[in-house]
């Protein structure tokens, strides 16, 4: 369907993901994309921002995208 298009997943969470579990937005939606013909994505996520340290986790997350547009 699209050709020659990308796409960034960015994901929050605020605990911690399962892993393989139904929680797995980003897997799913980065299958939406690729279904519909845009295969060149990028994923970013950040956990646990219910967490008293998240905001060290969102400023990590943050500097990763970035350097990733930079």
């Amino acid at each position: 369907l699209l050709k020659n298009k990308s796409a960034h997943i960015i994901v929050s969470r605020g605990g911690y993901p399962v892993d393989g579990g139904a929680d797995d937005i980003g897997g799913y939606l980065q299958g939406v994309l690729n279904y519909i013909g845009v295969v060149d994505t990028e994923s970013f996520s950040v956990n646990a921002t219910a967490y008293p340290d998240a905001e060290s986790r969102l400023e990590e997350t943050q500097s990763k995208i970035l350097e990733f547009f930079s």
